[in-house]
């Protein structure tokens, strides 16, 4: 369908026979021609969820039967989300959950949950499409990205006319077609490019995202719809939906979680947008999101675009109703302004192995200009722990006015140079531009140390420069004596400068003048020919750099990137370059560029032995150490330490790890036949006991069970396994709750809701799905088969409990659970290969220490140990375990740490008694020798 035009949907009323939704808060019109397109399409029914929306628009909403709006107050997210709580994906999850209750009560039989900004356009009936695949839960259709031909771009939030189609070969004419851009897409998208789908009623069991199923026998029984459509993604919209969107994300109003390193690339940038006036956004708009002629024809020649136009399908039935006056265009909103601007503001980048030295850069700088001004550091860091960032910002401790920040950039050099580069954490200079708070910064790599106050570099000036910096060695050689350089690196330096070989800047240190307004432009166009172009530039990022900074660079002297390793070697034999050598030997920045480094070999080499004096002078004037195995300790002076010194102290050393809330702030753990296992953080134990929440849990729209939250117990600390932190146990008989379904229920969904809501009707928070829940002493091992999972106890050995787990591809992530009586102990993932069983690795064992957890307590009295499907509480089959059977069994060996079987045990002791009975005769032999020593002594005085 290249260079085609089409209006769709194609096909008549391809959306009858399925019903979708929606959650909404924004632009009424916006919503109005969303409702518009899927109501022209067919679709049976439109539920849309309006998100604490404005008085003004629901006053303008249409009437029309087809048509369900159910407003969200903000008082009702009060009574379920703890306060400050805006993850907004959880918040479309449990509307979309709500919603599909409600769609299967009307008697709806498949239902789609869209998004805002998205349009559903089936390529044939819906009817025929479900009839294909009549047996699946779901089926996803895949998504096309929106993108504005050049010149195009309206206020309207569906005017976009290119889709971008996916494609087999992700390179190709992306990185021309997009150019800066393409570093923040993935394969040409903004933000996904997973599809959505559209989900048979009633709901399967299994755990949903926002695009599709994850597990469960939702995910077992899901399908890719190909061909039968696409979801067409307008994440552009107009210049106000942009603008309103990424203000409410990037000021805190929703948020986003689990983003790819592209989307958070993607806020980044737009941050530094929105800071800007309305005018300079419209531009950038205007910019980003069109693709211009030749961009088209390249994306065209590889089938990669299709050219769609919706206006007309959203233009009508709705309308919002007429107001006295005619509302005024949406004001475009900008961010609040970054951290007031420092003195002085440099950038630096790391890895593990650069650690200390950058530590040490950061001293030699303070040692020399610390009292002139507060300072600021932004360290951007690949792989580095805890204790790094602990490390790196313990300069803040030195008294001065200095504020460290280390960002990861780990993630975005996984993506963008990949993991085999030696020197790939260089590299994250190309991220800086995201990070670095708009004002003259000077970088320096992390073996650049100061001999002197060097400020004037924030006061120079550089007229239409961006970016300043010393010439490369390369380039040194090069311009001295063109026979001194190989001719494959002359070559390369002369096509890079344009003959002037001096105009290739060494990366080491460089002045990056970000008030300038199109540094930023130039400094994104450096990015982007690393990602799309870096196996061709042989210095990669510095290549990348000297390109896109052309004609717009200040040359510095050699004083200010001083670099050892050129100037000692048989280089710098030539005239020219031995008076430079002597000229700038007194430099304010010297640069240790050597391949063996001085904190890492005792060498005698002069520049080496020089690093050190420095550093040791400016460990001696600031009190510190950079723990270079020529470091001096670090003074203690622990009675001047601050409370956040104290802190990082703490946490650095490991001894004293804190609990940390669960993912989310409540979720469902494990149910057991006495009660559920919910994990639960503070704030929401304490929304739950305030407003009176309840767990319910719904089966065929049935209510299972329903008891108050404020039953909660403490919080268990659950020693013996992996079982999440803050766990509390909620008591209720799951047993007598399940006698009216035979035992076991099916489809049951647990929702957490207020006292007065009704679950089956009403808005409430999904907790989940599970297939089959079960009471768990009486359930039949037929039933753990019909689940599409199978597992048995095989042996019990030295206090460990051996069995073996099968699970199907659609119970990928199930786990199992150990039991002492109805006391939770462990959660585990099988994981033992059991080959013998299974070759194909679906049949795996795994391994309990019930030893163990009976030395730290748990299961006290005559109670049965067994293994069950963790949230169905189905056991496992195989002969029944109790505490009493493994006490008649096992005797605890101190000695040795380990649970052992009784005969080894009373072995065990009879050797400890022999040992004992021979250490009380050699005991007796030595008090007689003791007492002949002394007879001897008394004789001789």
């Amino acid at each position: 369908m290249s260079g085609v035009d089409s209006t769709i949907p194609d096909p008549s009323d391809p959306l009858a026979g399925m019903a979708v939704a929606t959650m909404f808060r924004g632009d009424g019109t916006q919503l109005v021609q969303w409702c518009n397109f899927h109501l022209n399409a067919g679709a049976d029914r439109l539920y849309v969820v309006l998100d604490r929306p404005d008085p003004e628009l629901m006053s303008a909403l249409p009437v029309d039967s087809r048509v369900e709006w159910h407003p969200v107050e903000q008082a009702a997210w009060e009574i379920l989300y703890p306060p400050g709580s805006q993850n907004v994906e959880r918040r479309q999850i449990d509307a979309f959950r709500w919603m599909a209750r409600r769609a299967t009560t009307d008697g709806h039989g498949y239902l789609a949950f869209i998004d805002a900004d998205e349009l559903l356009a089936l390529s044939e009936p819906f009817g025929d499409l479900a009839g294909r695949f009549a047996d699946a839960s779901a089926i996803t259709i895949p998504v096309r990205e929106m993108w504005y031909a050049e010149g195009d771009t309206t206020s309207e939030p569906f005017a976009a006319t290119l889709a971008l189609l996916r494609s087999s070969s992700p390179g190709g004419g992306l990185g021309r077609a997009f150019g800066w851009r393409a570093s923040f897409l993935r394969n040409g998208f903004m933000g996904y490019d997973t599809g959505k789908t559209i989900y048979r009623l009633p709901l399967a069991a299994g755990e949903i995202n926002l695009h599709r199923p994850r597990s469960g026998s939702l995910a077992a029984r899901a399908v890719d719809g190909g061909t039968g459509g696409r979801v067409l993604h307008f994440d552009s919209g107009s210049l106000a939906t942009w603008n309103a969107k990424w203000a409410a994300r990037l000021e805190g109003g929703t948020v986003a979680t689990r983003l790819r390193p592209q989307r958070r690339a993607q806020q980044r940038l737009f941050a530094h947008v929105l800071r800007q006036p309305p005018e300079d956004q419209k531009e950038f708009f205007q910019q980003f999101y069109s693709l211009d002629r030749e961009a088209q024809a390249l994306l065209e020649d590889e089938g990669r675009v299709e050219r769609v136009d919706v206006r007309r399908s959203v233009a009508a039935p709705l309308t919002l109703e007429p107001k006295a006056e005619a509302p005024a265009p949406p004001e475009l909103r900008r961010l609040a302004p970054l951290a007031d601007r420092v003195d002085y503001q440099f950038a630096l980048v790391c890895n593990k192995r650069f650690v200390k030295p950058t530590f040490a850069t950061m001293v030699s700088v303070l040692s020399r200009i610390g009292g002139r001004g507060s300072i600021r550091f932004v360290v951007l860091g690949d792989g580095l722990d805890a204790e790094d960032v602990v490390h790196l910002g313990s300069v803040e401790h030195t008294g001065l006015d200095v504020d460290v920040r280390v960002h990861h950039v780990t993630a975005d050099l996984d993506r963008d140079v990949g993991t085999e580069d030696s020197k790939r954490a260089t590299f994250g200079r190309i991220y800086l531009v995201d990070y670095l708070p708009p004002q003259r910064t000077v970088y320096l790599d992390g073996d650049v140390l100061a001999t002197r106050d060097f400020t004037e570099l924030f006061e120079l000036d550089l007229g239409e420069a961006c970016l300043a910096g010393v010439p490369d060695s390369a380039a040194l050689r090069l311009a001295a004596d063109p026979a001194l350089v190989p001719s494959q690196q002359r070559n390369r330096l002369l096509g890079i400068t344009g003959g002037d070989p001096l105009e290739y800047l060494n990366g080491g240190v460089l002045i990056l003048d970000l008030d300038n307004p199109d540094f930023r432009e130039l400094a994104l166009q450096a990015r982007a020919l690393v990602v799309m172009n870096g196996r061709a530039l042989k210095q990669r990022d510095q290549d990348a750099i000297n390109i896109a900074f052309s004609g717009r660079k200040h040359r510095l002297e050699s004083t200010y990137n001083y670099m050892t390793q050129f100037y000692v070697s048989d280089r710098c034999l030539e005239d020219s370059l031995i008076q430079r050598k002597y000229a700038f030997a007194d430099a304010s920045l010297i640069h240790f560029s050597g391949r063996i480094k001085p904190w890492e070999t005792a060498t005698d080499e002069f520049y080496n032995g020089l690093y050190r004096r420095l550093v040791a002078e400016a460990e001696e004037r600031l009190g510190v150490s950079c723990e270079f195995y020529f470091s001096k300790p670090a003074p203690l002076p622990r009675r001047s330490w601050s409370s956040k010194r104290w802190a990082d102290t703490l946490r650095a050393s490991g001894e004293h790890p804190a609990l940390l809330e669960p993912p989310m702030d409540i979720e469902n753990v494990d149910l057991s036949d006495a009660g559920a296992y919910l994990a639960v953080s503070s704030q929401m134990y304490d929304l739950a006991r305030r407003k009176g929440l309840r767990l319910a849990a719904l089966a065929e729209g049935t209510t299972v069970f329903e008891v108050s939250l404020d039953g909660l117990g403490a919080a268990q600390a659950h020693l013996a396994g992996r079982v999440q932190p803050g766990v509390r146990r909620l008591p209720f008989d799951l047993v007598r709750a399940l006698a009216p379904f035979g035992g076991a229920a099916r489809q049951v969904e647990l929702l957490v809701k207020g006292a007065d809501s009704d679950a089956r009707a009403g808005f409430a928070r999904s907790l989940g799905v599970v297939d089959v829940l079960a009471a768990g002493t009486s359930a039949p091992s037929e039933l753990l088969r019909s689940t599409g999972v199978d597992g048995q106890l095989e042996a019990f050995s030295g206090g460990w409990l051996l069995g073996w787990w099968g699970a199907g591809s659609d119970h990928a992530e199930e786990k199992v659970s150990l039991y002492i009586g109805d006391e939770l102990v462990s959660i585990k993932a099988p994981a033992l290969e059991r080959k013998d069983l299974s070759p194909d690795g679906r049949v795996q064992g795994f391994r309990f220490n019930v030893g163990k957890a009976l030395q730290l307590g748990y299961g006290g009295g005559d109670r049965d140990v067994s293994v069950r499907v963790t949230r169905s509480n189905i056991p496992l089959r195989g002969a029944p375990l109790s505490v009493a059977d493994i006490g008649a069994d096992l005797r605890y060996d101190a000695e040795r740490d380990t649970w052992v079987e009784r005969p080894a045990f009373e072995a065990a002791l009879a050797g400890l008694v022999d040992k004992l009975e021979e250490g009380r005769k050699q005991l007796r032999r030595g008090r007689g020798r003791l007492s002949k020593l002394r007879d001897r002594k008394t004789s001789f005085r």
